[in-house]
């Protein structure tokens, strides 16, 4: 330890100009490098099991339902959010081949630009539950425009992946509803076929008006079925629950300008007190021999 301070102070002019160069040159990065805002918006997501029809029209729910999302469900908002079909939206919408400068008849422009829109786009889960969707852009007001573009492109995406399923029972309901009328209109034909050539054969007529009437409260049944699946699929529905949209940023995410100085002076301090401990090293082995 004595010899290191010995070395340190004998060479202490040089190691004080490294320092003042270093920090110049630090001041100077940090006054280049380009200026970015982040803007963020958090929500969280509701339990998709709100919106079934069961949940909606039954009076008496078998158990209570929880309205927040589990881990699956933030799980699937975040793939969506991390989706390439995601990131292709934003990147035509706002055109990032201009904003980050790349060639679009270059070959690689599609990775690039994925892979610059990438480093400057955050989804995460925070500890309270809540997910965040963070932009990095030069323009505050782009930056917040992104983050609320994408909170609802996953919304989007989420609300019909979630009720793709039910439109498709929806759909058999109402064939099955159809395939109800037929049958009860064919039964009435019947009936009344039946009552004007036999007015007589009230026992056939009963008969046949209880198979009418038994068809008409299945009919009917689907029919509630098929209309509350209707009322249901008619509305849009958003399965987040939007805590604050994102707003333009007050002040800078980055550069970190004291950071910027500070880790070019370590950086340099480091690399010149190592370069003469090994000069002085290398110095004194020709004296040992």
């Amino acid at each position: 330890m004595i010899e290191l301070i010995t070395i340190l102070w004998r060479w202490k002019k040089l190691l004080f100009a490294l320092a003042l160069a270093s920090v110049i040159a630090g001041v100077a990065v940090a006054l280049i490098l380009p200026v970015y805002y982040q803007s963020t918006a958090r929500f969280v997501v509701a339990n998709p099991a709100l919106f079934e029809r069961s949940s909606l029209f039954l009076e008496k729910p078998e158990k209570p339902i929880y309205p927040f999302g589990g881990k699956e469900d933030v799980n699937r908002i975040l793939s969506i959010a991390e989706s390439e079909e995601l990131a292709d939206y934003v990147i035509n919408k706002y055109n990032l081949y201009e904003v980050y400068e790349i060639d679009q008849s270059d070959p690689t422009a599609r990775h690039d630009v994925r892979l610059e829109f990438e480093g400057n786009f955050d989804a995460q889960k925070n500890e309270l539950g809540t997910v965040e969707l963070s932009i990095l852009d030069k323009d505050r007001e782009r930056a917040a425009n992104i983050a609320n573009d994408i909170m609802g492109k996953v919304d989007e995406v989420y609300s019909k992946m979630i009720f793709s399923k039910q439109r498709d029972f929806y759909n058999i309901v109402r064939q099955e509803s159809s395939n109800k009328q037929k049958e009860v209109n064919h039964l009435v034909d019947s009936l009344r076929t039946l009552v004007q050539r036999n007015p007589k054969d009230t026992v056939s007529s009963a008969l046949l008006q209880n198979v009418a009437e038994s068809a008409v409260d299945n009919l009917n049944a689907v029919k509630s079925i098929e209309n509350q699946f209707a009322s249901l699929l008619g509305q849009k529905h958003s399965l987040l629950y939007v805590l604050n949209p994102a707003t333009p940023a007050v002040k800078k995410a980055k550069p970190v300008r004291w950071l910027v100085v500070a880790s070019f002076l370590i950086t340099t301090m480091i690399m010149g007190i190592l370069g003469l401990l090994i000069f002085e090293r290398v110095k004194q082995y020709p004296e040992q021999r």
